[in-house]
Order: structure tokens, then C-alpha cells, then sequence
């Protein structure tokens, strides 16, 4: 597939300046490419993280409280089981997994305390 971008450029003349869509020569995929290999150095083969999510995420499903959870409350759960699963098959060193876990936590506190002011 041929990419294109815009591009701006001076006409040939020298005096006015506008837009053209380029040719992109660079390869698609090699920023994803880059990013996904680093992913993998962090947080592990992604097919096993798959499966070790899915069993976090159907354990949590399977809670006798799962469907008196709000929202926000499920959310927060599932985005941390997402973290568990990398912190579990990837780099458990690696500080943003950590953080993140603290980061969604913390979002569903604010939620709880809000809804309990409003009381």
C-alpha cells in the first residue's frame, strides 16, 4: 500500500508557498515494529499475556459481586488485571506497570468518594 502525507512546500516560482501530498518512502510498518518489540521486552510474549488476562478478567467475571460493580469500578479492575498480566509474564521491574496499577486504583477511589459525598 502506498502512503501518502502532506507536505508543505514552495511553489516552483519561489514567491507563495503550498500544500502537496507526497509520497511517504518510509516503511509502514517500521515504527510499530520498533514498538512492539520493545512491548515485548517490558511485558512478555503477548500471546501468553492474552491468555493470562483472559483468566484474570474471567476469574473476576465470575465474582459473585462482579455485577453489583459499577462501571468505573470494573474498569479500574480490568485495566489492573491488564497490568498484573504484564507485571506476571514480562518485567515485574518495570516501573509504569506498577504505577499505572496505583493510577487506576486511585481513579475508582475518586469515583467512590464522590458518589458518597453526594449522599
Amino acid at each position: 500500500m502506498t502512503m501518502y502525507r502532506s507536505e508543505l512546500v514552495q511553489n516552483i516560482y519561489g514567491d507563495d508557498w503550498e500544500w502537496v501530498e507526497v509520497k511517504d518512502d518510509t516503511k509502514e510498518n517500521t515504527h510499530i515494529e520498533d514498538t512492539l518489540a520493545a512491548r515485548a521486552q517490558n511485558y512478555g510474549d503477548y500471546s501468553e499475556g492474552c491468555r493470562v488476562s483472559q483468566n484474570i478478567l474471567k476469574a473476576m467475571q465470575d465474582s459473585v459481586g462482579w455485577e453489583r460493580l459499577t462501571d468505573d469500578q470494573k474498569e479500574s479492575l480490568y485495566m489492573i488485571g491488564h497490568k498484573i498480566r504484564r507485571i506476571v509474564n514480562g518485567n515485574a521491574e518495570h516501573y509504569d506497570s506498577w504505577h499505572d496499577i496505583a493510577g487506576y486504583a486511585q481513579l475508582s477511589a475518586n469515583e467512590v468518594k464522590k458518589r458518597q459525598t453526594r449522599v
